[in-house]
């Protein structure tokens, strides 16, 4: 039987509560409601259920850019954010700070989407119309599976989708960011969201297609926009399974050992490269220690890095050459910070093969 997490609880893993911690039992913060009302305002914006999004409304209005932004504030206030501040009066009142944040996320979220389609009707003469701003709905439910497992773990309660808007190629996630995320650089969100996508069943599953880029666009309340590439997501997606994983404890301690196949010498296990960057971390000044086992994956393996609470490491392109230099790849590791930990993502077969020969000459093989 799987181990129910709710999407609450993932997105309190990726803010403040450690990684390495179950979290089964925890109760779940009263912000969650500030959450789920955020996205029925982006559900009313862009309709469901047959119903017309609010920015439809607008091909009625003048053709003012302020108006529209105007009027999607009033619509959001009169149809989302009152009748649910009335109705969760009680359950809120602690927290009038971070209503009033949540109303400025809101109008900056109007703003935002107002801009985009102002910008569509200048560029292509086309007013605000049902679909304009269309939602693709992920799944209610997520469960995920990994080699190691001793269980599955069932993702529930999830309001997350993905979006689409003119003239934005890549798809669009909107996140609500009130409580500081552990490493503030939006990764784990956008993980979060590529994560959904994978499990997404859907007649526009074109837009959950895991490959690909997408925008984060979140709201702190301040809006910030953000592109992810591929193999970003890929690295924070890695990492987001196992901690999700380790959550539900049903996640082995032990560290796998492995043959990368680096050519006659090498080192053979995955215990090894998890020294290396150690080595090469402490010789930069900062104390760490592996977190967890290694993640392997087709042709690369990914290391979490516990790093001291409050430090970061600023000049990645230098310690990525260093680990370069030290294990002689072919290509620097891809590293982040995420969820406090410190990401190095090495491709193991871009490791050249070292020929040695009686005269003393050497080669690199391809």
């Amino acid at each position: 039987m799987a181990v129910y997490l709710s999407m609450a609880q993932v997105r309190e893993m990726l803010s403040e509560a450690p990684p390495s911690a179950s979290i089964g039992d925890r109760p779940v913060p009263s912000t969650e409601t500030l959450t789920r009302l955020f996205h029925g305002v982006l559900d009313r914006l862009a309709g469901e259920a047959g119903r017309a999004g609010s920015i439809a409304m607008l091909a009625d209005e003048d053709l003012d850019p302020a108006r529209w932004q105007a009027r999607l504030v009033e619509d959001a206030y009169l149809h989302s954010v009152g009748p649910a501040l009335k109705h969760c009066q009680a359950e809120l009142h602690p927290l009038s700070f971070q209503v009033c944040q949540l109303w400025v996320a809101v109008r900056n979220l109007c703003a935002w989407i107002a801009e985009r389609l102002w910008h569509n009707y200048q560029t292509t003469g086309r007013l605000p119309e049902p679909g304009m701003f269309s939602k693709s709905p992920g799944p209610a439910e997520l469960e995920l599976r990994e080699l190691g497992w001793s269980d599955a773990v069932c993702v529930t309660h999830i309001r997350e989708a993905l979006f689409r808007l003119p003239a934005h190629k890549a798809r669009l996630a909107f996140a609500l960011r009130l409580t500081p995320e552990r490493d503030g650089n939006g990764l784990g969100y956008a993980s979060l969201y590529r994560l959904l996508a994978e499990g997404a069943r859907t007649p526009d599953s074109h837009l959950y297609a895991p490959q690909g880029d997408f925008t984060l666009v979140s709201f702190t309340p301040g809006c910030e926009e953000q592109a992810f590439e591929a193999a970003r997501l890929d690295l924070g997606q890695r990492r987001l399974r196992c901690l999700i994983g380790q959550a539900a404890g049903v996640v082995s301690s032990a560290l796998p050992v492995a043959t990368p196949a680096w050519g006659r010498g090498a080192p053979q296990d995955y215990a090894y490269l998890g020294r290396v960057l150690v080595e090469i971390l402490r010789e930069h000044g900062v104390e760490v220690r592996l977190s967890g086992p290694p993640i392997p994956a087709k042709g690369s393996v990914q290391f979490a890095v516990a790093m001291p609470v409050g430090v970061r490491v600023t000049q990645s392109t230098e310690l990525a050459e260093a680990i370069k230099r030290r294990l002689r790849l072919r290509a620097r590791p891809l590293i982040e910070h995420f969820a406090g930990q410190l990401l190095v993502g090495i491709e193991l077969k871009a490791r050249p093969i070292v020929f040695f020969w009686p005269t003393g000459w050497s080669g690199h093989g391809n």
